[in-house]
Protein backbone atom coordinates (compact mmCIF):
# COMPACT_ATOMS: atom_id res chain seq x y z
CA UNK A 1 0.00 0.00 0.00
CA UNK A 2 2.44 2.45 1.01
CA UNK A 3 4.56 1.95 -2.52
CA UNK A 4 1.08 2.73 -4.23
CA UNK A 5 0.98 5.65 -2.42
CA UNK A 6 4.53 6.67 -3.35
CA UNK A 7 3.70 6.15 -6.83
CA UNK A 8 0.74 8.34 -6.61
CA UNK A 9 2.90 10.78 -4.93
CA UNK A 10 5.87 10.70 -7.55
CA UNK A 11 2.74 10.75 -10.35
CA UNK A 12 1.50 13.72 -8.95
CA UNK A 13 4.83 16.07 -8.53
CA UNK A 14 5.95 15.09 -12.51
CA UNK A 15 2.57 16.53 -13.38
CA UNK A 16 3.05 19.50 -11.59
CA UNK A 17 6.24 20.03 -13.62
CA UNK A 18 4.98 19.28 -16.94
CA UNK A 19 2.82 22.30 -16.13
CA UNK A 20 5.00 24.47 -14.89
CA UNK A 21 7.12 23.81 -18.22
CA UNK A 22 4.23 23.83 -20.93
CA UNK A 23 3.27 27.59 -18.65
CA UNK A 24 6.47 29.50 -19.49
CA UNK A 25 6.96 27.52 -22.94
CA UNK A 26 6.53 30.36 -25.72
CA UNK A 27 2.75 31.04 -27.34
CA UNK A 28 0.98 33.04 -29.90
CA UNK A 29 -0.71 36.22 -28.37
CA UNK A 30 -2.38 39.64 -29.62
CA UNK A 31 -1.06 42.81 -28.24
CA UNK A 32 -1.94 43.74 -24.89
CA UNK A 33 -4.97 45.74 -26.73
CA UNK A 34 -6.64 43.11 -28.22
CA UNK A 35 -6.48 40.57 -25.49
CA UNK A 36 -7.96 43.57 -23.15
CA UNK A 37 -10.84 44.04 -26.02
CA UNK A 38 -11.32 40.59 -25.56
CA UNK A 39 -11.26 39.59 -21.84
CA UNK A 40 -13.38 43.16 -20.57
CA UNK A 41 -16.30 41.67 -23.33
CA UNK A 42 -16.57 37.57 -21.85
CA UNK A 43 -18.85 37.96 -18.87
CA UNK A 44 -21.24 39.69 -20.89
CA UNK A 45 -21.91 36.14 -22.63
CA UNK A 46 -23.63 34.38 -20.34
CA UNK A 47 -20.38 32.28 -18.25
CA UNK A 48 -21.10 30.45 -15.19
CA UNK A 49 -18.70 30.89 -12.00
CA UNK A 50 -16.33 27.93 -10.79
CA UNK A 51 -15.95 26.69 -7.36
CA UNK A 52 -12.69 26.90 -5.68
CA UNK A 53 -12.15 22.99 -6.59
CA UNK A 54 -12.90 23.28 -10.75
CA UNK A 55 -10.44 26.19 -10.65
CA UNK A 56 -7.58 24.65 -8.73
CA UNK A 57 -7.70 22.22 -11.03
CA UNK A 58 -7.69 24.15 -14.16
CA UNK A 59 -11.49 23.99 -15.22
CA UNK A 60 -10.66 20.12 -16.06
CA UNK A 61 -13.13 18.25 -13.24
CA UNK A 62 -16.20 20.50 -14.10
CA UNK A 63 -18.05 18.72 -16.34
CA UNK A 64 -17.20 15.13 -14.98
CA UNK A 65 -18.31 16.32 -10.65
CA UNK A 66 -21.15 15.56 -8.99
CA UNK A 67 -20.75 18.07 -6.09
CA UNK A 68 -22.04 21.26 -6.05
CA UNK A 69 -19.73 22.36 -8.68
CA UNK A 70 -22.95 20.73 -11.17
CA UNK A 71 -25.09 23.35 -10.04
CA UNK A 72 -23.53 25.71 -12.41
CA UNK A 73 -21.74 23.05 -14.35
CA UNK A 74 -22.64 19.76 -15.99
CA UNK A 75 -26.17 19.23 -14.34
CA UNK A 76 -26.01 15.51 -15.09
CA UNK A 77 -23.42 15.73 -12.01
CA UNK A 78 -26.25 16.07 -9.70
CA UNK A 79 -27.85 12.82 -10.55
CA UNK A 80 -24.84 11.35 -9.04
CA UNK A 81 -24.83 13.49 -6.10
CA UNK A 82 -23.83 11.04 -2.74
CA UNK A 83 -26.69 13.77 -0.77
CA UNK A 84 -27.63 17.17 0.25
CA UNK A 85 -24.72 20.05 0.31
CA UNK A 86 -24.69 23.54 0.52
CA UNK A 87 -21.92 25.35 -1.02
CA UNK A 88 -20.83 28.89 -0.24
CA UNK A 89 -18.22 30.55 -2.78
CA UNK A 90 -16.41 33.79 -3.11
CA UNK A 91 -13.68 34.56 -5.49
CA UNK A 92 -11.55 37.76 -6.38
CA UNK A 93 -10.44 37.74 -10.21
CA UNK A 94 -7.82 40.62 -11.11
CA UNK A 95 -7.67 42.20 -15.06
CA UNK A 96 -4.72 43.74 -16.38
CA UNK A 97 -4.48 45.18 -20.28
CA UNK A 98 -4.15 48.18 -22.02
CA UNK A 99 -7.69 50.15 -23.36
CA UNK A 100 -7.90 52.23 -26.51
CA UNK A 101 -10.54 55.10 -26.92
CA UNK A 102 -10.93 57.79 -28.72
CA UNK A 103 -11.19 61.46 -27.44
CA UNK A 104 -14.83 62.99 -27.48
CA UNK A 105 -15.42 65.09 -30.86
CA UNK A 106 -16.83 68.56 -29.76
CA UNK A 107 -19.40 70.46 -31.97
CA UNK A 108 -22.13 69.05 -33.82
CA UNK A 109 -22.10 65.77 -36.30
CA UNK A 110 -22.66 67.19 -39.52
CA UNK A 111 -20.09 67.32 -42.16
CA UNK A 112 -19.07 64.51 -44.48
CA UNK A 113 -14.89 65.22 -43.77
CA UNK A 114 -15.17 64.44 -40.07
CA UNK A 115 -12.57 61.46 -39.68
CA UNK A 116 -11.47 59.77 -37.05
CA UNK A 117 -8.91 61.36 -34.54
CA UNK A 118 -5.82 59.37 -33.14
CA UNK A 119 -7.00 56.77 -30.73
CA UNK A 120 -6.00 57.35 -26.76
CA UNK A 121 -4.25 54.48 -24.98
CA UNK A 122 -3.84 53.64 -21.28
CA UNK A 123 -2.88 51.26 -18.84
CA UNK A 124 -6.15 49.23 -17.64
CA UNK A 125 -6.74 46.91 -14.49
CA UNK A 126 -9.79 45.45 -13.49
CA UNK A 127 -11.26 43.80 -10.20
CA UNK A 128 -14.05 41.62 -10.15
CA UNK A 129 -15.19 40.58 -6.98
CA UNK A 130 -18.15 37.64 -6.85
CA UNK A 131 -20.23 34.96 -4.62
CA UNK A 132 -22.65 33.15 -4.07
CA UNK A 133 -24.72 30.13 -3.34
CA UNK A 134 -25.19 26.19 -4.69
CA UNK A 135 -27.49 23.84 -3.30
CA UNK A 136 -27.95 20.14 -3.91
CA UNK A 137 -30.88 18.51 -2.80
CA UNK A 138 -31.96 14.81 -3.36
CA UNK A 139 -35.54 14.16 -4.23
CA UNK A 140 -36.97 11.25 -2.91
CA UNK A 141 -35.43 8.55 -0.50
CA UNK A 142 -31.48 8.70 -1.41
CA UNK A 143 -32.31 10.94 -4.85
CA UNK A 144 -34.94 7.78 -6.25
CA UNK A 145 -36.96 11.01 -7.76
CA UNK A 146 -33.44 12.44 -9.06
CA UNK A 147 -31.13 15.13 -7.36
CA UNK A 148 -32.01 18.90 -7.75
CA UNK A 149 -30.00 22.06 -7.86
CA UNK A 150 -30.53 25.68 -7.24
CA UNK A 151 -27.88 28.23 -7.05
CA UNK A 152 -28.00 32.30 -6.82
CA UNK A 153 -24.66 34.74 -7.91
CA UNK A 154 -23.79 38.32 -7.96
CA UNK A 155 -20.19 39.77 -9.24
CA UNK A 156 -19.50 43.61 -9.31
CA UNK A 157 -16.71 44.41 -11.59
CA UNK A 158 -14.76 47.75 -11.87
CA UNK A 159 -12.89 48.89 -14.55
CA UNK A 160 -9.52 51.15 -14.37
CA UNK A 161 -10.14 51.60 -18.36
CA UNK A 162 -10.38 54.55 -20.48
CA UNK A 163 -14.15 54.63 -20.14
CA UNK A 164 -14.67 54.14 -16.75
CA UNK A 165 -16.69 51.15 -16.92
CA UNK A 166 -18.34 49.28 -13.86
CA UNK A 167 -20.92 46.26 -13.64
CA UNK A 168 -22.90 44.40 -11.50
CA UNK A 169 -24.13 40.83 -12.20
CA UNK A 170 -27.11 38.92 -11.07
CA UNK A 171 -27.32 34.73 -11.77
CA UNK A 172 -30.24 32.57 -10.66
CA UNK A 173 -29.98 28.87 -11.53
CA UNK A 174 -32.17 25.82 -11.08
CA UNK A 175 -31.26 22.38 -12.59
CA UNK A 176 -32.20 18.53 -12.55
CA UNK A 177 -30.34 15.42 -12.46
CA UNK A 178 -31.68 11.58 -12.77
CA UNK A 179 -29.41 8.79 -12.58
CA UNK A 180 -31.15 6.29 -15.11
CA UNK A 181 -28.94 3.43 -13.54
CA UNK A 182 -25.34 3.06 -12.12
CA UNK A 183 -23.72 4.06 -15.15
CA UNK A 184 -25.66 6.98 -16.69
CA UNK A 185 -27.33 9.87 -15.90
CA UNK A 186 -28.57 13.22 -17.87
CA UNK A 187 -29.49 16.62 -16.51
CA UNK A 188 -30.72 20.26 -17.54
CA UNK A 189 -30.43 23.31 -15.72
CA UNK A 190 -31.53 26.89 -16.48
CA UNK A 191 -30.14 30.44 -15.52
CA UNK A 192 -31.31 33.39 -15.59
CA UNK A 193 -29.00 36.26 -16.13
CA UNK A 194 -29.70 40.30 -15.18
CA UNK A 195 -26.95 42.56 -16.10
CA UNK A 196 -25.54 46.68 -16.02
CA UNK A 197 -23.03 47.92 -16.82
CA UNK A 198 -22.39 51.49 -17.48
CA UNK A 199 -19.52 53.53 -18.46
CA UNK A 200 -18.84 57.43 -18.92
CA UNK A 201 -20.92 57.06 -22.13
CA UNK A 202 -23.66 54.23 -22.34
CA UNK A 203 -25.61 52.65 -20.06
CA UNK A 204 -25.95 48.31 -20.68
CA UNK A 205 -28.92 46.55 -19.23
CA UNK A 206 -29.51 42.93 -19.79
CA UNK A 207 -32.07 41.52 -17.68
CA UNK A 208 -33.74 38.95 -20.34
CA UNK A 209 -30.66 36.83 -20.48
CA UNK A 210 -31.59 32.59 -20.09
CA UNK A 211 -29.04 30.07 -20.78
CA UNK A 212 -30.14 26.51 -21.14
CA UNK A 213 -27.77 23.54 -20.47
CA UNK A 214 -28.35 19.86 -21.22
CA UNK A 215 -25.36 17.33 -19.38
CA UNK A 216 -24.68 13.80 -19.78
CA UNK A 217 -22.36 11.37 -17.58
CA UNK A 218 -21.78 7.94 -18.18
CA UNK A 219 -19.70 5.75 -15.52
CA UNK A 220 -18.79 2.83 -17.26
CA UNK A 221 -15.99 1.62 -14.27
CA UNK A 222 -15.73 2.38 -10.73
CA UNK A 223 -12.89 4.74 -11.36
CA UNK A 224 -13.51 6.35 -14.90
CA UNK A 225 -16.49 9.57 -15.95
CA UNK A 226 -17.20 10.63 -19.25
CA UNK A 227 -18.96 14.03 -19.15
CA UNK A 228 -20.93 15.48 -22.07
CA UNK A 229 -22.50 19.32 -21.74
CA UNK A 230 -24.30 21.65 -24.07
CA UNK A 231 -26.11 25.08 -24.31
CA UNK A 232 -27.30 27.85 -25.73
CA UNK A 233 -28.10 31.02 -24.10
CA UNK A 234 -30.07 34.06 -25.43
CA UNK A 235 -31.07 37.62 -24.73
CA UNK A 236 -31.85 41.22 -25.84
CA UNK A 237 -30.02 43.78 -24.27
CA UNK A 238 -30.74 47.41 -24.19
CA UNK A 239 -28.14 50.20 -24.88
CA UNK A 240 -28.71 53.93 -23.53
CA UNK A 241 -26.66 56.33 -25.59
CA UNK A 242 -26.31 59.56 -23.44
CA UNK A 243 -27.97 61.88 -25.13
CA UNK A 244 -28.52 60.13 -28.59
CA UNK A 245 -31.00 57.87 -27.66
CA UNK A 246 -31.10 53.66 -27.20
CA UNK A 247 -31.25 50.51 -29.26
CA UNK A 248 -32.02 46.64 -28.13
CA UNK A 249 -29.47 44.30 -29.33
CA UNK A 250 -29.19 40.69 -30.09
CA UNK A 251 -26.77 38.70 -27.25
CA UNK A 252 -26.33 34.73 -28.24
CA UNK A 253 -23.85 32.04 -27.12
CA UNK A 254 -23.69 28.41 -27.62
CA UNK A 255 -21.00 25.87 -26.68
CA UNK A 256 -20.24 22.42 -25.97
CA UNK A 257 -17.84 20.77 -23.02
CA UNK A 258 -16.44 17.16 -23.06
CA UNK A 259 -14.23 15.50 -20.45
CA UNK A 260 -12.75 12.70 -18.91
CA UNK A 261 -11.81 11.97 -15.25
CA UNK A 262 -9.86 8.99 -14.22
CA UNK A 263 -8.62 7.53 -10.81
CA UNK A 264 -5.56 6.45 -12.35
CA UNK A 265 -4.02 5.27 -8.83
CA UNK A 266 -5.88 4.50 -5.92
CA UNK A 267 -4.94 8.12 -4.60
CA UNK A 268 -4.63 10.15 -7.52
CA UNK A 269 -7.56 11.59 -10.14
CA UNK A 270 -6.38 12.50 -13.42
CA UNK A 271 -9.52 15.19 -15.22
CA UNK A 272 -9.36 16.44 -18.43
CA UNK A 273 -12.24 18.46 -20.67
CA UNK A 274 -11.91 20.32 -23.71
CA UNK A 275 -14.73 23.03 -24.75
CA UNK A 276 -16.12 25.17 -27.39
CA UNK A 277 -17.87 28.59 -27.70
CA UNK A 278 -19.27 30.40 -29.61
CA UNK A 279 -20.77 34.43 -28.85
CA UNK A 280 -22.06 37.01 -30.73
CA UNK A 281 -23.81 40.07 -30.18
CA UNK A 282 -25.61 42.32 -32.63
CA UNK A 283 -26.63 45.88 -31.56
CA UNK A 284 -25.06 49.32 -31.47
CA UNK A 285 -21.80 51.47 -29.87
CA UNK A 286 -21.04 54.79 -29.21
CA UNK A 287 -18.18 56.25 -31.40
CA UNK A 288 -17.21 59.15 -29.22
CA UNK A 289 -14.56 60.42 -32.10
CA UNK A 290 -17.78 61.67 -34.66
CA UNK A 291 -20.33 61.70 -31.44
CA UNK A 292 -22.74 59.16 -33.23
CA UNK A 293 -24.17 55.63 -32.92
CA UNK A 294 -23.36 52.95 -34.95
CA UNK A 295 -24.41 49.70 -35.59
CA UNK A 296 -22.44 47.20 -34.24
CA UNK A 297 -21.74 42.86 -34.56
CA UNK A 298 -19.45 40.86 -33.06
CA UNK A 299 -18.35 37.44 -32.99
CA UNK A 300 -15.85 35.39 -30.21
CA UNK A 301 -14.89 32.18 -30.84
CA UNK A 302 -12.91 30.15 -28.35
CA UNK A 303 -11.23 27.08 -27.72
CA UNK A 304 -10.14 26.03 -23.89
CA UNK A 305 -8.16 22.59 -23.28
CA UNK A 306 -7.59 21.81 -19.43
CA UNK A 307 -6.12 18.77 -17.70
CA UNK A 308 -5.89 18.81 -13.83
CA UNK A 309 -4.89 16.90 -11.01
CA UNK A 310 -6.14 15.95 -7.55
CA UNK A 311 -4.17 13.86 -4.93
CA UNK A 312 -5.72 12.23 -1.57
CA UNK A 313 -3.95 12.30 1.38
CA UNK A 314 -5.90 10.38 4.07
CA UNK A 315 -8.89 11.69 2.62
CA UNK A 316 -8.50 14.65 4.77
CA UNK A 317 -6.16 16.61 2.52
CA UNK A 318 -6.69 17.01 -1.10
CA UNK A 319 -3.72 19.30 -3.09
CA UNK A 320 -4.52 19.93 -7.12
CA UNK A 321 -2.74 21.24 -9.67
CA UNK A 322 -4.39 22.69 -13.36
CA UNK A 323 -3.10 24.10 -16.36
CA UNK A 324 -5.74 25.54 -19.39
CA UNK A 325 -5.13 26.98 -22.78
CA UNK A 326 -7.16 29.33 -24.21
CA UNK A 327 -7.48 30.74 -28.00
CA UNK A 328 -10.21 32.97 -28.76
CA UNK A 329 -11.02 34.36 -32.14
CA UNK A 330 -12.55 37.82 -32.53
CA UNK A 331 -14.33 39.24 -35.20
CA UNK A 332 -16.83 42.72 -35.18
CA UNK A 333 -17.97 45.27 -37.42
CA UNK A 334 -19.06 48.38 -36.94
CA UNK A 335 -20.90 50.79 -39.61
CA UNK A 336 -21.63 54.93 -38.85
CA UNK A 337 -22.50 57.75 -41.15
CA UNK A 338 -19.59 57.98 -42.51
CA UNK A 339 -17.50 55.34 -41.29
CA UNK A 340 -16.82 51.38 -41.72
CA UNK A 341 -14.24 49.49 -39.32
CA UNK A 342 -13.33 45.78 -39.01
CA UNK A 343 -11.45 43.88 -36.05
CA UNK A 344 -10.21 40.31 -37.12
CA UNK A 345 -7.36 38.98 -34.81
CA UNK A 346 -6.61 36.33 -32.53
CA UNK A 347 -5.84 36.05 -28.87
CA UNK A 348 -4.12 32.94 -27.02
CA UNK A 349 -3.02 32.29 -23.65
CA UNK A 350 -1.31 29.68 -20.89
CA UNK A 351 -3.38 29.82 -17.50
CA UNK A 352 -1.34 27.87 -14.63
CA UNK A 353 -3.45 26.82 -11.31
CA UNK A 354 -3.12 25.09 -8.15
CA UNK A 355 -5.47 24.30 -4.58
CA UNK A 356 -6.56 22.34 -2.00
CA UNK A 357 -9.16 21.36 0.33
CA UNK A 358 -9.84 20.14 3.55
CA UNK A 359 -12.05 17.75 5.07
CA UNK A 360 -12.47 19.57 8.29
CA UNK A 361 -14.73 16.26 9.22
CA UNK A 362 -17.97 14.83 7.45
CA UNK A 363 -19.81 17.91 7.20
CA UNK A 364 -17.68 20.09 6.55
CA UNK A 365 -15.06 20.42 3.45
CA UNK A 366 -12.98 23.87 3.09
CA UNK A 367 -11.52 24.44 -0.95
CA UNK A 368 -9.51 27.35 -1.90
CA UNK A 369 -8.14 27.61 -5.36
CA UNK A 370 -5.68 29.82 -7.47
CA UNK A 371 -5.60 30.52 -11.38
CA UNK A 372 -2.35 32.95 -12.81
CA UNK A 373 -3.16 33.91 -16.64
CA UNK A 374 -0.31 34.30 -18.33
CA UNK A 375 -1.75 37.58 -19.93
CA UNK A 376 -1.63 41.22 -19.34
CA UNK A 377 0.72 42.15 -16.76
CA UNK A 378 -0.28 38.34 -15.34
CA UNK A 379 -4.01 38.08 -14.44
CA UNK A 380 -5.04 36.04 -11.19
CA UNK A 381 -8.32 34.32 -10.03
CA UNK A 382 -8.63 33.33 -6.24
CA UNK A 383 -11.51 31.54 -4.61
CA UNK A 384 -12.55 29.62 -1.37
CA UNK A 385 -15.71 27.44 -1.22
CA UNK A 386 -17.19 26.26 1.70
CA UNK A 387 -18.92 22.72 1.22
CA UNK A 388 -21.18 21.73 3.90
CA UNK A 389 -22.84 17.72 3.71
CA UNK A 390 -25.95 16.83 5.08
Amino acid sequence: MKTVVGVGKLFFWCSFICVLFLAWTPFVSADEVEDWMIESRLDRYYDLPKTARVVGMGGASWVTSNDISSVFGNPAGLGFATGPELGITYSHDEYSGRDSSFAPFIGGNTGNTKAAGNPIFCNAEGRKNQGGLQLVLPGGAGGSCGVFGFGAWVDDTNFDDCDDTDAQRYRFNAGYGLKLNDCLSLGYSLTYFNDDVEDRYSDYNLDDGFRHDIGLQLRPGPGCTFGLRTFYAHGNPDTDITTLGSDEGDLDSWGVEFGYSWQVLPCTLLAASVDYQDREYDGIIYAPDQDEIRSFDEEIKGWGFHVGLEQNYRDCLFPRLGYRYQTNDYDSHQVGQYFRGRDDFESNYHAVSTGIGWAYNKCLTLDYGMEYRFIGDGDLNNTVTARFHF
